[in-house]
């Protein structure tokens, strides 16, 4: 078996079995968009995921509510992450679950981002609430005739100057 990084891959067909048949190589039966899969014998769920495409991953593979989630930790090529940098960040994203949380949903709520709504809100929470009733509707009103409706629910971060 190939061997990557120290974990060991084993070629999975899962992708390659609901293909029709004129997708197949006609030499060897399988099929041009396999994948490889290894597993890492020292932290439990660790992988690496070779793509198609030649992409390699470092994937953590784990069950959220009887649910297989697969989480990309980093890839494994121009990251500058070692195998031992990895097991420590998959050891982290395992505690995390074992307290009942799921990290593939609060990377996904982190690249959300804030909206420019979320970032108004808290601004009148925090700054305008504690002035005067008639000046913090002045504000209010300011914010919602000067910042079009279509940007509130553009995340802040995505929205630049110029």
């Amino acid at each position: 078996m190939p061997c990557l990084c120290g974990l060991r891959l084993s070629r999975t067909n899962a992708v390659s079995n609901n293909l029709p048949q004129w997708q197949k190589d006609k030499d060897d039966g399988q099929s041009r968009d396999v994948r490889w899969d290894g597993g890492d014998g020292a932290v439990k769920g660790l992988g690496v995921r070779i793509y198609p495409s030649g992409k390699k991953s470092f994937v953590l593979s784990y069950r959220d509510r009887g649910q297989k989630q697969l989480m990309v930790i980093g890839d494994v090529v121009g990251t500058g992450l070692t195998l031992d940098k990895v097991r420590r960040r998959a050891g982290n994203h395992l505690d995390s679950i074992r307290d009942g949380k799921n990290p593939l949903e609060e990377k996904r709520a982190a690249g959300r981002g804030t909206t420019l709504s979320d970032l108004i809100d808290d601004f009148m929470d925090k700054h305008v609430a504690k002035r005067a009733a008639k000046t913090s509707h002045a504000i209010r009103l300011r914010l919602n005739r000067n910042i079009p409706a279509a940007w509130k629910s553009r995340r802040a971060d995505a929205i630049k100057t110029g």
